[in-house]
Protein backbone atom coordinates (compact mmCIF):
# COMPACT_ATOMS: atom_id res chain seq x y z
CA UNK A 1 0.00 0.00 0.00
CA UNK A 2 0.90 3.41 -0.74
CA UNK A 3 2.23 5.90 1.91
CA UNK A 4 -0.51 8.45 1.00
CA UNK A 5 -3.65 5.99 0.81
CA UNK A 6 -2.08 4.72 4.49
CA UNK A 7 -2.30 8.70 5.70
CA UNK A 8 -5.62 9.02 4.20
CA UNK A 9 -7.25 6.10 6.21
CA UNK A 10 -5.26 7.00 8.99
CA UNK A 11 -7.23 10.11 8.95
CA UNK A 12 -10.54 8.51 7.97
CA UNK A 13 -10.37 5.75 11.26
CA UNK A 14 -9.23 8.97 13.54
CA UNK A 15 -12.36 11.38 12.07
CA UNK A 16 -15.36 8.79 11.89
CA UNK A 17 -15.32 8.31 15.52
CA UNK A 18 -15.68 11.63 16.22
CA UNK A 19 -19.01 12.17 14.75
CA UNK A 20 -20.48 9.58 16.92
CA UNK A 21 -18.74 10.58 19.72
CA UNK A 22 -20.60 14.23 19.36
CA UNK A 23 -23.75 12.61 18.25
CA UNK A 24 -23.64 10.28 22.25
CA UNK A 25 -22.45 12.85 23.91
CA UNK A 26 -25.37 15.60 22.17
CA UNK A 27 -27.61 12.78 23.19
CA UNK A 28 -26.65 11.87 26.27
CA UNK A 29 -26.88 15.85 27.57
CA UNK A 30 -30.22 15.85 26.45
CA UNK A 31 -31.38 12.73 28.73
CA UNK A 32 -29.62 14.51 31.81
CA UNK A 33 -31.61 17.20 31.46
CA UNK A 34 -32.07 18.34 35.00
CA UNK A 35 -35.66 17.73 36.71
CA UNK A 36 -37.16 21.09 37.75
CA UNK A 37 -40.16 20.80 40.27
CA UNK A 38 -42.02 17.31 39.53
CA UNK A 39 -45.56 18.38 39.58
CA UNK A 40 -47.43 14.93 38.24
CA UNK A 41 -46.25 11.15 38.26
CA UNK A 42 -47.61 7.83 37.78
CA UNK A 43 -45.91 4.51 38.09
CA UNK A 44 -48.01 1.54 37.34
CA UNK A 45 -47.97 -1.85 34.60
CA UNK A 46 -44.21 -1.28 34.81
CA UNK A 47 -44.05 1.80 33.58
CA UNK A 48 -43.22 4.93 35.32
CA UNK A 49 -43.38 8.67 34.01
CA UNK A 50 -42.99 12.01 35.49
CA UNK A 51 -43.94 15.25 33.98
CA UNK A 52 -41.94 18.04 35.83
CA UNK A 53 -41.34 22.12 35.05
CA UNK A 54 -38.52 23.18 34.07
CA UNK A 55 -37.29 27.24 33.35
CA UNK A 56 -41.02 27.71 30.84
CA UNK A 57 -41.73 24.04 29.97
CA UNK A 58 -43.42 21.23 31.12
CA UNK A 59 -41.24 17.90 30.10
CA UNK A 60 -42.75 14.24 30.16
CA UNK A 61 -39.92 11.77 31.48
CA UNK A 62 -40.00 8.13 30.76
CA UNK A 63 -37.78 6.83 33.39
CA UNK A 64 -38.07 3.05 32.02
CA UNK A 65 -36.85 4.54 28.33
CA UNK A 66 -35.00 7.11 29.70
CA UNK A 67 -36.39 9.48 27.47
CA UNK A 68 -37.35 13.26 28.04
CA UNK A 69 -40.11 14.84 25.95
CA UNK A 70 -40.94 18.39 25.88
CA UNK A 71 -44.71 18.86 26.51
CA UNK A 72 -45.53 22.15 26.09
CA UNK A 73 -44.11 26.08 27.34
CA UNK A 74 -45.94 27.09 30.82
CA UNK A 75 -46.13 30.37 32.65
CA UNK A 76 -46.47 30.81 36.54
CA UNK A 77 -45.43 28.95 39.31
CA UNK A 78 -46.02 25.41 40.13
CA UNK A 79 -46.42 23.07 43.32
CA UNK A 80 -44.10 19.75 43.74
CA UNK A 81 -46.42 16.69 43.88
CA UNK A 82 -47.38 15.49 47.35
CA UNK A 83 -45.16 13.06 48.61
CA UNK A 84 -46.10 10.46 51.87
CA UNK A 85 -42.99 10.49 54.70
CA UNK A 86 -40.63 7.01 55.87
CA UNK A 87 -42.75 5.60 58.88
CA UNK A 88 -43.01 2.77 60.46
CA UNK A 89 -45.98 -0.12 60.51
CA UNK A 90 -48.12 0.03 62.93
CA UNK A 91 -48.34 -3.62 64.63
CA UNK A 92 -51.68 -3.26 67.13
CA UNK A 93 -54.55 -2.42 64.44
CA UNK A 94 -57.97 -3.71 63.44
CA UNK A 95 -59.63 -4.38 60.40
CA UNK A 96 -62.66 -2.56 58.74
CA UNK A 97 -66.02 -4.89 59.15
CA UNK A 98 -66.61 -7.45 56.71
CA UNK A 99 -63.30 -6.67 55.13
CA UNK A 100 -59.28 -7.15 54.63
CA UNK A 101 -58.92 -3.90 54.99
CA UNK A 102 -57.04 -1.92 57.92
CA UNK A 103 -59.46 0.75 59.59
CA UNK A 104 -57.48 3.52 59.59
CA UNK A 105 -58.63 4.81 63.17
CA UNK A 106 -57.68 1.69 64.18
CA UNK A 107 -54.30 2.79 64.05
CA UNK A 108 -54.23 5.15 67.61
CA UNK A 109 -52.33 7.64 65.87
CA UNK A 110 -55.03 10.41 65.53
CA UNK A 111 -56.83 9.60 62.26
CA UNK A 112 -60.60 10.00 63.07
CA UNK A 113 -63.68 8.92 60.90
CA UNK A 114 -64.86 11.70 59.16
CA UNK A 115 -67.64 11.10 56.24
CA UNK A 116 -67.86 7.75 54.85
CA UNK A 117 -64.58 6.12 53.13
CA UNK A 118 -62.65 9.38 55.05
CA UNK A 119 -61.00 10.20 57.64
CA UNK A 120 -58.56 13.35 58.90
CA UNK A 121 -55.43 12.33 58.84
CA UNK A 122 -51.89 14.13 58.55
CA UNK A 123 -49.91 13.47 55.63
CA UNK A 124 -47.36 11.84 58.32
CA UNK A 125 -50.37 9.53 59.71
CA UNK A 126 -51.73 8.47 56.58
CA UNK A 127 -48.32 7.34 55.56
CA UNK A 128 -47.79 4.91 59.11
CA UNK A 129 -51.26 4.01 57.60
CA UNK A 130 -49.80 2.76 53.87
CA UNK A 131 -46.89 1.65 55.66
CA UNK A 132 -48.77 -0.72 58.02
CA UNK A 133 -51.05 -1.72 55.01
CA UNK A 134 -47.64 -3.03 52.98
CA UNK A 135 -46.64 -5.19 55.97
CA UNK A 136 -50.18 -6.50 56.42
CA UNK A 137 -49.72 -8.19 53.16
CA UNK A 138 -50.80 -5.28 50.47
CA UNK A 139 -48.85 -4.66 47.52
CA UNK A 140 -48.74 -1.26 46.04
CA UNK A 141 -49.73 -1.85 41.91
CA UNK A 142 -49.91 1.48 40.74
CA UNK A 143 -48.87 4.80 42.31
CA UNK A 144 -50.60 8.10 41.17
CA UNK A 145 -49.23 11.48 42.48
CA UNK A 146 -49.98 15.42 41.80
CA UNK A 147 -49.23 18.28 44.20
CA UNK A 148 -52.78 17.61 45.41
CA UNK A 149 -53.09 14.08 46.15
CA UNK A 150 -51.43 10.69 46.40
CA UNK A 151 -53.40 7.69 44.73
CA UNK A 152 -52.33 4.61 45.61
CA UNK A 153 -54.04 1.21 44.38
CA UNK A 154 -52.83 -1.58 46.19
CA UNK A 155 -53.80 -5.78 46.11
CA UNK A 156 -53.96 -8.36 48.40
CA UNK A 157 -54.95 -11.66 47.56
CA UNK A 158 -56.85 -10.63 44.08
CA UNK A 159 -58.31 -8.02 45.97
CA UNK A 160 -58.27 -4.41 45.23
CA UNK A 161 -57.93 -1.47 47.68
CA UNK A 162 -57.47 2.41 47.14
CA UNK A 163 -56.03 4.99 49.56
CA UNK A 164 -56.08 8.36 48.52
CA UNK A 165 -53.61 10.96 50.51
CA UNK A 166 -54.59 14.37 50.88
CA UNK A 167 -53.29 17.17 52.76
CA UNK A 168 -55.29 16.62 56.11
CA UNK A 169 -57.15 13.78 55.05
CA UNK A 170 -57.50 10.28 53.31
CA UNK A 171 -59.92 8.21 51.78
CA UNK A 172 -60.50 4.52 52.38
CA UNK A 173 -61.86 2.12 49.13
CA UNK A 174 -61.86 -1.71 49.69
CA UNK A 175 -62.53 -4.10 46.47
CA UNK A 176 -62.79 -1.83 43.86
CA UNK A 177 -63.44 -3.08 40.65
CA UNK A 178 -62.07 -1.82 37.10
CA UNK A 179 -59.17 -0.60 35.51
CA UNK A 180 -55.99 1.17 36.75
CA UNK A 181 -55.82 4.49 35.29
CA UNK A 182 -53.46 4.51 32.29
CA UNK A 183 -50.38 6.07 33.88
CA UNK A 184 -48.79 8.10 30.54
CA UNK A 185 -52.53 9.56 30.07
CA UNK A 186 -52.58 10.55 34.03
CA UNK A 187 -49.17 12.38 34.00
CA UNK A 188 -50.26 14.21 30.45
CA UNK A 189 -53.38 15.37 31.86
Amino acid sequence: MKKPAVVVIGILLLLIPLPIYLFAQQNTAAQQQPEGIVVREAIAGGSHYIVYAYDDTLYLKHTNQNTTTPLRKVTGQFDPILKTFSSNAVTDFAYLPGTSLIDPASLRLGISPSIPYTYDSTIENSSAYLETLRQDGWRTIGLYSTPKYIDTYLEKKATLARVIILKNSIKVFHDIQGRLPDPEQFVRE
